[in-house]
């Protein structure tokens, strides 16, 4: 009977001891997994964030690559607006825009668009003699982006221009950034000629304006802009930089023909940014993204990229 009462009380002892260190692993166990979920939210969350800026860097250099370098402004959302090297850090200068060329006919691989030489020799204020080009792709390729051949204005590859005798730099407001009134500089395209297409026809703006002919040229006919959006449908809120904003690229539009980017087709780059920076040091324009992350409800990540766009 001692014997038998003995085995029940080790048993149980057993049993304890079996308890004590299932409850022991269990809670390791359990510690160790909370650990591991954690380290993956926050990795993802990482992982998101990072994913999401480098994306939106290199879309924007990848724009930024074909910009005019005279046409680029920063913008307040009341459309007052500066050259980006005129701009100071502390500025409140949102809106990063300017006009890019067209790189896509200018580079396509299966037929040559424009070619960018100008033989000043064989042209004329009104019609500008290209050789080397291929003008009727180029007018297929922009109609393939949302584009007509007449949104397109030729600008020429220089600091200054001729108007009425005076030497004058070539800036943004003659660019078109003031309508086409002030657009001095450009040249808006009518149409081609030539078999093949070598002739670019420019409406001559007159006796007013003395555009110097240049041997190169760029062919333009949308404008972009990056603009910061408050995240509400009131897409005209201003910016609470306390809180955070989405990043919206518009294109397709053209300020010589007096439109703004809301004229324009947009996409969003990204969202949850709570900076977007840019300045401009005479070939160089730089910029700064920061994207923030959610972890948990009191807990998040916030990822930083700069890039600089030099040509």
């Amino acid at each position: 009977m001692r014997i038998h009462k003995f085995k029940q009380a080790f048993t149980m002892l057993e049993l304890i001891f079996v308890i004590v260190i299932l409850g022991i692993v269990s809670s390791v166990g359990a510690s160790l997994i909370a650990n591991v979920y954690d380290s993956y939210i926050s990795q993802k969350a990482l992982h998101n964030a990072t994913t999401k800026t480098d994306l939106a860097v290199k879309q924007i250099a990848a724009r930024l690559t074909f910009r005019v370098k005279q046409s680029v402004i920063g913008k307040k959302l009341d459309g007052t607006y500066l050259e980006i090297t005129q701009i100071v850090p502390g500025d409140q200068y949102r809106i990063l825009e300017w006009i890019g060329y067209d790189n896509d006919s200018f580079s396509a691989k299966e037929g040559k668009g424009w070619s960018g030489f100008c033989d000043i020799a064989a042209s004329t204020k009104a019609k500008l003699s290209s050789p080397g080009s291929g003008l009727g792709q180029t007018k297929k390729i922009i109609e393939n982006l949302g584009g007509v051949i007449t949104d397109a204005v030729v600008i020429f590859n220089a600091e200054y221009y001729s108007e009425s005798g005076t030497v004058k730099r070539y800036t943004p407001q003659t660019m078109g950034f003031d309508g086409l009134a002030a657009a001095t500089t450009i040249s808006p395209v009518t149409g081609l000629g030539g078999t093949p297409k070598t002739l670019i026809k420019v409406s001559d703006k007159g006796a007013a304006v003395e555009k110097t002919l240049y041997d190169q040229y760029k062919l333009a006919w949308s404008a972009y802009a990056i603009v910061p959006e408050q995240q509400t449908d009131d897409a005209n809120t201003a910016v609470d930089e306390s809180k955070l904003f989405n990043l919206k690229l518009y294109y397709n539009y053209q300020p010589w023909k007096d439109e703004t980017y809301a004229d324009g087709n947009s996409s969003m780059l990204v969202e949850d940014v709570n900076v977007f920076k840019f300045q401009g040091i005479g070939n160089i324009l730089r910029f700064k993204i920061c994207v923030q992350e959610k972890i948990s409800s009191s807990d998040t990540v916030n990822i930083c990229k700069e890039k600089a766009v030099i040509r």
